[in-house]
């Protein structure tokens, strides 16, 4: 959306200057009446040339968009994130009941030690 943004600007620019330029041209003697108009229309034509450019960039920009969006989420998919992430919870899960059970392990044989010393 930044790009339109940036696209449009200097599109709004070149119409201000055209609509000010068309209106400077009116200033000056009623004789030119006609070289006014048809300079003010030669101006309304070229911003609706400009106007049509402008919505066809938009167009496209859109286009393009979502064709980059369909590609990124057809990328994630097949990179099976979400399973390789559950297997490396699966593993940390076993990484940890294989200590719980060696803490366990270590701890009955403390006991075991401390009840043949007597205490």
């Amino acid at each position: 959306m930044r790009r339109f943004k940036h696209r449009t600007a200097p599109i709004v620019v070149v119409l201000a200057i055209a609509a000010g330029g068309a209106v400077w041209a009116g200033c000056g003697d009623d004789d030119n009446s006609d070289n006014v108009n048809d300079q003010l229309n030669s101006v309304t034509n070229q911003a609706d040339d400009l106007k049509e450019q402008a919505s066809e960039a938009v167009d496209n920009a859109q286009e393009q968009a979502n064709e980059a969006i369909d590609k990124a989420d057809k990328e994630l998919n097949d990179a099976d994130i979400p399973d390789k992430a559950q297997d490396a919870v699966d593993k940390a899960n076993k990484e940890l009941d294989e200590a719980e059970d060696q803490v366990n392990d270590a701890s009955e044989q403390a006991q075991e030690k401390l009840k043949d010393s007597g205490y």
